[in-house]
């Protein structure tokens, strides 16, 4: 077994916080089951996003909020349409006024 080197974990994680990762599931369509490609959520990219964050040591910086950090991440990254972009905005907003 070979363990993942560093770069392989953070590409990774890079890779979910921006929706490029796909899981396979299974759904059922008119009695016919079909394993589909489903994209990553916004909570998974969102993690993905706090793990990176914590590689960086951006949840050690002097008065920082990883998790505001983290979701600003996320909505600067492409797929967020609709209520989920303007709510990432809404927080976006938030944590510039708190700075």
């Amino acid at each position: 077994m070979k363990i993942a080197e560093v770069t392989e974990v953070m590409a990774f994680y890079t890779a979910v916080m921006r929706g490029e990762i796909q899981e396979e599931v299974l759904i059922s369509v008119a009695g016919e089951k079909e394993i589909v490609g489903k994209a990553a959520t916004v909570k998974d990219r969102l993690e993905a996003a706090k793990q990176l964050a914590k590689r960086y040591g951006a949840d050690r910086a002097e008065g920082a909020n990883y998790e505001i950090l983290a979701k600003i991440f996320v909505a600067n990254t492409e797929g967020l349409i609709g209520n989920e972009q303007r709510n990432m905005q809404e927080l976006e907003n938030q944590a510039i006024r708190a700075v």
